[in-house]
């Protein structure tokens, strides 16, 4: 998720399956591209994240999915059992 996202010229997808997504490492991780909406022109086609109901990372994967969403950047979060 972190390459990915510095580098959408090279990643039209980027996919976090049960990644560290650790809601207070967001800003240090993605600042630049949540605060910054050139480097997120449309060049992403698909932000996919999965996450198991019994992954330590739930609620991280939540939270990573939310601040997509206040920031107006489409995805998917999905949640398998």
């Amino acid at each position: 998720m972190h390459v990915g996202l510095k580098h959408p010229e090279i990643f039209r997808g980027v996919v976090s399956l049960i990644g560290s997504l650790v809601p207070n490492s967001f800003d240090q991780r993605f600042v630049p591209w949540f605060t910054t909406p050139a480097m997120r022109r449309g060049e992403n086609r698909l932000i996919w994240v999965g996450v198991a109901s019994e992954d330590v990372f739930l609620d991280g994967g939540r939270a990573f999915a939310e601040r997509l969403k206040v920031t107006g950047i489409a995805h998917v979060l999905r949640e398998s059992t």
